[in-house]
């Protein structure tokens, strides 16, 4: 019994540092829980609000995170709402915030980036945990920017665990 808490200890150790040896293309085939880029898109001089056009998530997604880059082209006087949505089988869930542009410090260093990660809801189902995709048929992610004030130029990341 010891041995194999021993095993299991030293296991999950090591495999987060083999993770980090991997280069990056392959780190989301050989372990699933690796984040994979689903949607990169610059979208120019931003005045009305835009969503993305669905895309299709795997069933066993755990969360969905949206990076947008602080530049020149996200000006200090803008403000941007971003909200991912997730939809399950035409059942909608939503996560929502917001943002200003222009330089931000975190614990003294610049930010180079807003992020917004939503982490889909989990179930209990036949004694297991179960992710939101696993419930259902078809899952399906999407992305909207609205902006609150002022034009922008906007570089964002959709990723996936």
């Amino acid at each position: 019994m010891k041995r194999r808490l021993f095993l299991r200890k030293v296991v999950g150790l090591l495999i987060p540092v083999a993770v980090l040896l991997l280069p990056p293309f392959a780190r989301s085939q050989v372990f699933p829980e690796a984040s994979i880029v689903i949607l990169a898109q610059r979208v120019s001089t931003l005045k009305e609000p835009f969503a993305t056009a669905r895309f299709v998530l795997s069933a066993t997604t755990r969360s969905v995170k949206v990076r947008i880059a602080r530049d020149a082209l996200w000006p200090e006087s803008s403000k941007l709402q971003v909200e991912i949505g997730v939809v399950l089988d035409g059942v909608e869930h939503k996560v929502t915030g917001g943002g200003t542009g222009g330089v931000r410090l975190v614990k003294g260093v610049e930010a180079p980036e807003y992020s917004l990660q939503f982490n889909l809801p989990q179930y209990r189902r036949d004694g297991r945990m179960k992710a939101l995709g696993e419930m259902g048929e078809k899952l399906e992610g999407f992305v909207r920017l609205t902006p609150l004030k002022g034009d922008m130029d906007v570089h964002m990341i959709v990723e996936a665990k």
